[in-house]
């Protein structure tokens, strides 16, 4: 095999390494155009990632949004049985702190504008202030609402 090798000139060797650079080239390209092609946006890779992304959205509610505190502390004030209050007044905790915790996430992470003004401004300071007429989820922690069993 080495002596086929040396029987080509040196113009069929310099050809044979360009065929072989190209064809690796090729090679090279192709496997790019198919990576690209699999993780580029509306790509398959992204589309399962936003397919997976809805299905969390659809199933789990949002931290930043308090109707399901609002549920809670509804569902505490129709309870009849005491000892249970507990758990209600656990679960608003809980709902609190998440809703805090994403305040925070999108005051650092959401770029300056109406959208960041309408989240973090208008519709924080309501929920965290207790009205005048209703009683609101989020600040009821602090308030007489549960019983001192509780």
């Amino acid at each position: 095999m080495g002596n086929a090798a040396n029987k080509l000139s040196l113009n069929s060797k310099l050809v044979a390494t360009c065929f072989l650079i190209a064809f690796g080239i090729i090679v090279l390209m192709a496997s790019m155009w198919v990576s690209t092609e699999r993780i580029k946006v509306n790509g398959p890779l992204y589309q399962d990632i936003v397919r997976g992304k809805d299905l969390i959205a659809d199933i789990l509610p949002p931290p930043e949004y308090i109707l399901e505190s609002y549920l809670v502390v509804l569902q505490a004030m129709t309870e009849k049985d005491v000892s249970k209050l507990a758990s209600f007044q656990e679960r608003i905790k809980k709902l609190r702190s998440e809703y805090d915790d994403r305040h925070i996430y999108w005051d650092k992470d959401l770029p300056e504008g109406n959208a960041k003004k309408l989240l973090l401004d208008s519709s924080y300071k309501p929920s965290t202030i207790p009205p005048k007429r209703i009683s609101f989820p989020l600040w009821l922690q602090t308030t007489t609402f549960w019983p001192k069993s509780c």
